[in-house]
């Protein structure tokens, strides 16, 4: 039987400052209470074999995190925020522009969707490489309040996630501009 390698480890490090950034610095989360309704919600649409609910590339893990998102804010009533983490290759599927436009629609503020622009696809460089500023563009023709980051600096990102809670009535983009293997 022959093992198959399905995990893209340079792919997980160009997201770990991002990830470290989230998890010890901005997300909401009660160890010691995990059901609460108020902990946030993080989504991982990066495709990675060891993570149970990871969307993987085809663009889903914005889409589940609007339904989050909106549950949250107009069901539950809730007070947490959902966290979608895309990598760049994915925002080639109509699946994450019809998501951006849905959570502009319904002002979802308690949306924020990291773009981890590391302008390397499973096999090879991207159409758009690291043009960041077509994805910022792109995230403020949907109605999105959108940032720009260095996406290993971690001073910038925490700055950049705070500023996102700040945001009445819009989703948040977050644009990292990242490298794979770094």
């Amino acid at each position: 039987e022959k093992h198959e390698c399905r995990s893209h480890p340079t792919s997980c490090s160009s997201a770990a400052e991002i990830m470290s950034v989230l998890f010890f610095h901005i997300m909401r989360y009660k160890q010691e209470d995990p059901e609460n309704a108020d902990n946030d919600r993080f989504i991982l649409s990066k495709r990675l074999s060891f993570v149970d609910v990871a969307t993987g590339w085809l663009g889903q893990g914005l889409g589940a995190a609007c339904g989050m998102a909106y549950t949250g804010k107009y069901f539950d009533k809730a007070s947490y925020r959902v966290f979608c983490l895309m990598g760049d290759g994915e925002s080639s599927e109509g699946s994450v522009w019809e998501a951006l436009a849905f959570a502009s629609h319904y002002n979802l503020d308690n949306l924020v969707a990291v773009f981890d622009v590391n302008r390397l696809g499973h096999s090879g460089a991207l159409p758009l490489e690291h043009c960041i500023e077509v994805y910022q563009k792109r995230c403020e023709a949907f109605g999105w309040n959108t940032y720009v980051v260095d996406g290993r600096d971690v001073e910038a990102l925490c700055q950049v996630f705070w500023q996102a809670s700040q945001v009445k009535n819009k989703p948040t983009a977050v644009v990292a501009k990242t490298f794979k293997g770094r």
